[in-house]
C-alpha cells in the first residue's frame, strides 16, 4: 500500500524516508493548523505515531482535538516568554494566521477577514518538560508565520534534542528567504543543515548526522512510493462509483428478469381467462352443456360439472371481473417498473460520467505530480551547478588574492629600494666631495659637447 502524503510540499515523504526504521515515533508540531489539510503529521498519526500538536487558533484547534484524541493538543502560542497575547486570525484561523501586527495589516489590505484572538503564550522548553519526559523526539516541525526565531529561542536543545528539525524558511506567502534571522540558533545548538525543499529547511542533530544525512540527498521521487491525499481520495471515489454502478446494473438485471417473468405470467393468465369466459358463454346459451373445464389465474382449482347453473355463471363473471382487476394492477406495476428501469439507466450513465471525470482528474493530478518531481530534480541540478560555480569562483578568488598579495609585496619591496636609492642619492648630492668636484664635471660635459 502506497504512503499517503497530506503535507503541502511533501515534507512527510522526506521525514518518512529518513525515519523509515522508526516504528511508532514521537513528533512535535508547532503551528499544526488543520488535522489533515497540508498536515506534516497526519500520515504519521495514521501509522501509530503520537505527539504534541500546538495550534493557537480556536477553529483549527477544535478540529485537531476531534481528529487526534490520542495526541496532546495545546491551544497556545509559542514564544520566548510566558504571557497572554493578541494574535490575528485570518479568515477564521487559516494557515497564515499570525501574531505579527504588520503581517495582519498586509492581509487586511489584501481584503482578508482579520479578527483578534487572545491566546496563552508559553515556551517550547516548558512544553517539553511537561509532556515529553524521557521520550525521544524524532522530529520537530515549526510553521509559525514569521515567529520562528521566538520559537527556537524558547527551546532547550541541550536537554531536548529532536533528531530532525524542519522550519518554514521563507517569508509568509513568498519565496524570499527568512532563515538568516534564526538559523544561527540551530547551528550553535549543533544542528546541521541538510536540505531545502523551496519552502522548508531541514536540520539534523550532530549525533544523528551520519545516520540520517543520506536520506536528504534527493527530493521526493518515484522510489518513495507515495501518493498525494487528493489523488488517494479520487481513487477511492472512483472505486466507490464503480461499486455503485455494478450494484445498479445488478438491480437493473433483476428488475428486467422480474419484468419478463411477470409479462409471461400475465399473457398466460389472459389466455386462460379468455378460454374460461368463452366456455361459460357457450354453456349459458345452451350450445353445449356437457362438461366445463375452468382454470383461473391462480390455478387453484379444476371444476367439472355436467351443467352450469345461472348462479355458477354469475360467480364466474365475478371471478372474471376480479381477474381483470388483477390484470390492470399488473399493468400499472409494469409501467412503474419501466419508469424505474429508465431512471436507473440514467443514474448509471451519470455515475459512469462521474467515474470518467474522476479518472481524468486523477490522471491530470498524477501528470502534475510527475512534472513537479522533474522540476525539483532540474532545480536541484541547477542549485548543485551554482554551488560548484560558487566554489570555483571562491577558489579563483583565493588564487587571484594570492597574486594580488604577491604583487603588493613586490611593490613594497621596490618602494623600499627606491627609498634607499633616493636616500643614497640625496646623501651623495649633499656630500662635500660632490660639491668640490662640481666644476670638474662641468668642464667634462663641455669637452664632451665640443668633441
Amino acid at each position: 500500500m502506497k504512503f499517503v502524503s497530506y503535507a503541502q510540499n511533501y515534507e512527510d515523504v522526506m521525514l518518512r524516508r529518513a525515519l523509515a526504521k522508526v516504528d511508532r515515533g514521537f513528533y512535535i508540531d508547532v503551528g499544526a493548523a488543520e488535522p489533515y489539510a497540508d498536515s506534516v503529521t497526519a500520515a504519521f498519526y495514521e501509522r501509530g505515531w503520537r505527539g504534541i500538536n500546538i495550534e493557537p487558533m480556536p477553529g483549527p484547534f477544535e478540529r485537531l482535538a476531534r481528529a487526534r484524541p490520542q495526541d496532546v493538543n495545546l491551544q497556545v502560542a509559542v514564544e520566548n516568554r510566558q504571557t497572554v497575547a493578541r494574535y490575528f486570525a485570518v479568515d477564521g484561523g487559516n494557515g497564515i494566521s499570525t501574531g505579527i501586527p504588520k503581517l495582519a495589516e498586509e492581509y487586511r489590505d489584501a481584503n482578508w477577514d482579520i479578527s483578534q484572538v487572545t491566546v496563552a503564550v508559553t515556551t517550547l522548553r516548558d512544553i517539553c518538560e511537561t509532556y515529553v519526559g524521557e521520550k525521544p523526539v524524532h522530529f520537530l516541525k515549526i510553521d509559525v508565520e514569521g515567529n520562528e526565531r521566538e520559537v527556537l529561542a524558547s527551546a532547550d536543545f541541550n536537554t531536548f534534542r529532536p533528531w530532525i528539525i524542519l522550519v518554514e524558511a521563507t517569508e509568509p506567502n513568498s519565496q524570499i528567504p527568512s532563515h538568516e534571522g534564526w538559523e544561527v540558533l540551530l547551528l550553535e545548538a549543533k544542528y546541521h543543515f541538510v536540505y531545502f525543499d523551496g519552502l522548508n529547511r531541514f536540520y539534523v542533530s550532530a549525533e544523528k548526522m551520519d545516520e540520517l544525512k543520506h536520506a536528504f540527498m534527493v527530493p521526493p521521487n518515484w522510489f518513495d512510493g507515495f501518493v498525494r491525499a487528493s489523488e488517494s481520495d479520487m481513487i477511492r471515489r472512483a472505486t466507490d462509483l464503480e461499486r455503485q454502478l455494478a450494484e445498479l446494473q445488478r438491480q437493473l438485471q433483476q428488475a428486467h428478469e422480474g419484468w419478463l417473468l411477470e409479462k409471461g405470467a400475465r399473457e398466460e393468465l389472459e389466455v386462460r381467462l379468455k378460454g374460461a369466459y368463452h366456455n361459460m358463454t357457450n354453456q349459458a346459451h345452451g350450445e353445449q352443456a356437457s362438461q366445463v373445464i375452468l382454470e383461473d389465474a391462480s390455478q387453484d382449482c379444476v371444476m367439472k360439472n355436467p351443467e352450469i347453473s345461472h348462479d355458477g355463471i354469475d360467480q364466474l363473471k365475478v371471478r372474471l371481473a376480479a381477474s381483470e382487476g388483477d390484470l390492470e394492477n399488473h399493468r400499472i406495476q409494469l409501467a412503474e417498473l419501466r419508469v424505474r428501469l429508465t431512471e436507473n439507466e440514467k443514474s448509471g450513465q451519470a455515475l459512469s460520467a462521474e467515474r470518467d471525470a474522476a479518472y481524468q482528474e486523477l490522471f491530470e493530478s498524477s501528470r502534475h505530480a510527475a512534472w513537479l518531481s522533474q522540476e525539483r530534480v532540474r532545480l536541484q541540478e541547477r542549485v548543485d551547478e551554482s554551488a560548484r560555480h560558487v566554489a570555483w569562483v571562491n577558489q579563483e578568488s583565493g588564487r587571484l588574492q594570492g597574486k594580488v598579495d604577491e604583487f603588493e609585496h613586490m611593490v613594497g619591496t621596490l618602494r623600499l629600494q627606491e627609498e634607499r636609492v633616493s636616500a643614497a642619492l640625496h646623501a651623495v648630492l649633499q656630500s662635500t666631495s660632490w660639491k668640490l668636484t662640481g666644476p670638474l664635471r662641468c668642464i667634462k660635459r663641455m669637452m664632451q659637447r665640443r668633441s
